[in-house]
């Protein structure tokens, strides 16, 4: 088995397998939070978004998506710090790797093609992480993302989990 991982522009043929591959990862680790009652819909795009997979052995191992978007917890916990800032902001998210391959760089290597695809486009990058979610928040200080403050991440009926907001330190 080869420990190479490659990272690609997600396609619209990969949409199935993340979806797989989404339901595994919640059914283990309880991501996302929200539940995946239907994980093609969780992962869909709007126009500005952009999603990447890592392929193991030919076959999706891991994703991770960046979008524009105003409505995600970090982004509006950074705008409000940064008023006076005009710079766009995107939002990492949507990261995941397949257990089966942790630990040969996947999330890694997702993360920093998001962080250079967000770099390129002049963005402020932004993410939030749940607090259960340790491994993740390690990663993301490891590669210089900043906690820019706590949040209180609402879904469901009611209910409710603590999260930290992030930005890449430019």
């Amino acid at each position: 088995m080869s420990d190479k991982v490659e990272i690609r522009p997600r396609e619209e043929q990969d949409l199935d397998a993340c979806a797989r591959l989404l339901v595994e990862v919640h059914e283990r680790d309880g991501y996302p939070v929200e539940g995946v009652a239907d994980p093609r819909k969780w992962l869909e795009l709007d126009g500005s978004g952009r999603a990447w997979v890592a392929l193991a052995e030919g076959a999706v191992a891991g994703h991770v998506s960046l979008t524009r978007t105003s409505s995600d917890d970090a982004v509006k916990l950074w705008k409000a710090q940064n008023s006076d800032r005009q710079r766009p902001v995107a939002s990492v998210g949507r990261l995941f790797v397949s257990p089966a391959v942790r630990g040969r760089g996947a999330a890694l290597a997702l993360m920093r093609r998001a962080m250079e695809f967000g770099r390129e486009q002049g963005w402020q990058l932004v993410l939030d992480v749940m607090e259960k979610d340790q491994a993740a928040m390690r990663l993301y200080e490891r590669l210089g993302w900043v906690c820019i403050g706590t949040i209180v991440h609402r879904f469901g009926e009611g209910q409710e989990i603590p999260g930290r907001a992030y930005a890449l330190s430019c």
